[in-house]
């Protein structure tokens, strides 16, 4: 499992989607919380008590609540999200391993084929379509050999001077 900025970018757009969202959130929560103990101390200084400083100490006292019950909610999500980046490690490691398996069985068919028969039949493939990493996992080729093999084709085909 991948750690620190290797594992943030690894993240989904749903995870990724959380990040900023839940930090918003918490934001707006302390800017709201902050404005609310300004007026809270304005209004318990030496000033006059204005008629509805009870309900905007509820207020207060409920916006304090609501960030308290946000807050844990996030973190029960970013909890919950970081079981989920682990479960997705796992099973994007599974699949490598697969594909390591599934290229490690792709070779034997690979050296069945002779040296120049092998270049011909990636100059087949490459002329039929196919992306470099397909054929390089059917040739057994790497695929920087192959993009070599084609390049060369390619320059073979537009020189005047043709090379036997």
């Amino acid at each position: 499992m991948e750690t620190g900025t290797a594992s943030f970018l690894n993240l989904t757009g749903i995870e990724a989607g959380l990040i900023p969202l839940a930090g918003s959130v918490l934001l707006s929560l302390i800017i709201m919380v902050a404005y609310f103990r300004r007026v809270m101390a304005l209004l318990s200084g030496p000033r006059p008590v204005y008629k509805n400083s009870d309900q905007i100490r509820e207020w207060v006292e409920e916006s304090e609540l609501v960030y308290e019950k946000l807050s844990k909610t996030l973190e029960e999500r970013k909890e919950i999200t970081n079981r989920l980046i682990g479960q997705l490690d796992a099973k994007i490691e599974a699949l490598r391993s697969m594909m390591a398996g599934m290229d490690r069985e792709m070779i034997p068919i690979a050296e069945e084929i002779p040296g120049k028969e092998r270049k011909v039949e990636i100059m087949e493939m490459g002329e039929g379509g196919r992306d470099f990493s397909e054929i390089a996992r059917q040739t057994g080729f790497s695929i920087g050999e192959v993009q070599l093999i084609m390049n060369l084709k390619r320059c073979q085909e537009s020189s005047p001077l043709k090379i036997t």
